[in-house]
C-alpha cells in the first residue's frame, strides 16, 4: 500500500515531459554495464544473500532517479526529472533501506551506502538552490565536496564488500562494483 501511495505521489510530482526511466535505460544513458547479482550464489550466508538481493535493489531505484535528477540539472530542465521528482524516489528509497533488517557483517557497507545517497541528495538540493538564485548548473560537479564525499563511500562499500567475499563469483565481484560504480556519479 505504501509503494501505491509513493508511486502517486511521484507520478503528481513529474512534469509532462519527464518520464519514467527503466533500470536497463538509466544503466544505458550512463553509460555503464549492467551485472545482476546472482541471489543464489551458494558462496553467501542465507539471511545475507536475502539482504544483499533487496539492497542492490533499492541501489539501482538510487541510481535510476540519480541520473534522471542529473540529466534534468545538466539539460536545464529539458530532460530527465526535477528535484521534487527525485525527492519522492529518494525518501522511498532511503525509507527502504533504513527498514531492513541489516546482517551484522553488513552494517557498515549499509551505513556507507545510505549516507552516500543522503549526501548525493543535498548536492542536488544545493544545486536547486544555485539554480533558483539564477545560476547555471556546475559542470564541473564531481569536484563537489558532497559528490566526492559520497563518491568515496560508494568505493569504500564495495571495498568492503569484496574484503567480506573474498570468494564471491567473478560474476557477483563485477555485480558489486556495476551496482555501486553506476549510483557513484564520478
Amino acid at each position: 500500500m505504501r509503494a501505491v501511495i509513493v508511486a502517486v505521489l511521484v507520478s503528481l510530482c513529474v512534469p509532462a515531459h519527464a518520464t519514467a526511466m527503466t533500470i536497463d535505460e538509466a544503466y544505458q544513458a550512463i553509460p555503464h554495464k549492467r551485472t545482476i547479482f546472482d541471489g543464489r550464489a551458494p558462496d553467501f550466508d542465507p539471511g545475507e544473500l536475502l539482504f544483499l538481493r533487496e539492497f542492490f535493489e533499492q541501489v539501482d531505484l538510487a541510481m535510476v532517479a540519480r541520473v534522471q535528477t542529473l540529466m534534468w540539472f545538466q539539460s536545464a530542465g529539458g530532460r530527465g526529472a526535477p528535484l521534487p521528482h527525485y525527492e519522492a524516489q529518494i525518501k522511498a528509497v532511503l525509507d527502504h533501506l533504513k527498514g531492513m533488517a541489516v546482517p551484522v557483517r553488513l552494517t557498515h557497507v549499509h551505513r556507507l551506502v545510505v549516507e552516500a545517497i543522503q549526501e548525493q541528495h543535498r548536492f542536488f538540493v544545493e544545486s536547486q538552490a544555485a539554480r533558483e538564485q539564477g545560476r547555471p548548473f556546475e559542470p564541473r560537479y564531481a569536484s563537489h565536496p558532497l559528490v566526492k564525499t559520497a563518491s568515496h563511500k560508494l568505493v569504500t562499500a564495495y571495498n568492503v564488500l569484496i574484503q567480506l567475499y573474498p570468494n564471491a563469483t567473478a560474476h557477483n565481484k563485477q555485480a558489486f562494483f556495476d551496482y555501486l560504480c553506476a549510483l557513484d556519479f564520478i
